[in-house]
């Protein structure tokens, strides 16, 4: 039996997709995937009845399609086994901490999207001492920016996308994360990176935001 008919349920259709992804896991994974394949199970059998008179059914298994991950769906599958890191200023260790730009560049690294470099390390408080776009600027070397709005649903943002916005009053754009379905965004907040909605959560509802596609850069194909 192949390993993908050995699949009990969604759960275990994630883990295998993340691991031929090369995405590593986190601490929280397994419990997420035992809990999907709860709630999300799948048929393993169908019976279908032989034509011969008194013999017994035979039960023969259904097959599964494969898997098809899009590059959109690769980096929102990423960003989430990101969910539960705790917020470290400066940290690129999944699990283990990282700060609202780190992620975006470790997210999209595994991806494939950006290559490994090392990275300016800046203050909690950066942003109130220049006018200097820094954020904004490290964004545009990979993506294209597709659109400058307010936070609200009428916003229109694809999965995978990249959101910044000037968060604590800030002058300059200070603050990221990544679409899921719009508009949910995965961020590293105080509370470490979570899943939030952008209309309503007070680092996003109702500040400017840009939105930025990583598909749209010259040296990217969907």
């Amino acid at each position: 039996m192949s390993e993908q008919a050995k699949d009990r349920g969604f759960g275990d259709t994630i883990a295998r997709a993340t691991r031929a992804l090369g995405i590593k896991p986190c601490g929280g994974c397994e419990k997420r995937q035992e809990w999907l394949n709860r709630v999300l199970p799948y048929e393993r059998t169908e019976t279908v009845p032989t034509s011969t008179p008194g013999s017994p059914h035979v039960a023969e298994a259904t097959p599964l399609e494969p898997v098809k991950v899009s590059a959109r769906e690769r980096v929102v599958i990423a960003a989430r086994t990101w969910l539960g890191t705790p917020y470290h200023l400066g940290g690129r260790v999944k699990g283990a901490g990282c700060d609202c730009a780190t992620l975006l560049f470790e997210v999209y690294r595994e991806c494939g999207l950006v290559p490994d470099q090392e990275l300016e390390r800046a203050s909690h408080d950066w942003f109130q001492h220049t006018n200097d776009e820094r954020y904004l600027f490290a964004v545009m070397r990979h993506a294209h920016k597709v659109a400058e709005t307010i936070a609200s649903r009428a916003a229109e943002a694809l999965p995978g996308c990249l959101v910044l916005t000037r968060a604590g009053g800030s002058r300059v754009y200070n603050h990221g994360g990544i679409v899921t379905v719009w508009p949910r965004v995965i961020h590293a907040g105080p509370q470490g990176v979570e899943e939030v909605n952008a209309t309503t959560h007070p680092l996003w509802a109702h500040h400017l935001i840009v939105i930025f596609d990583p598909w749209k850069a010259d040296h990217v194909r969907e």
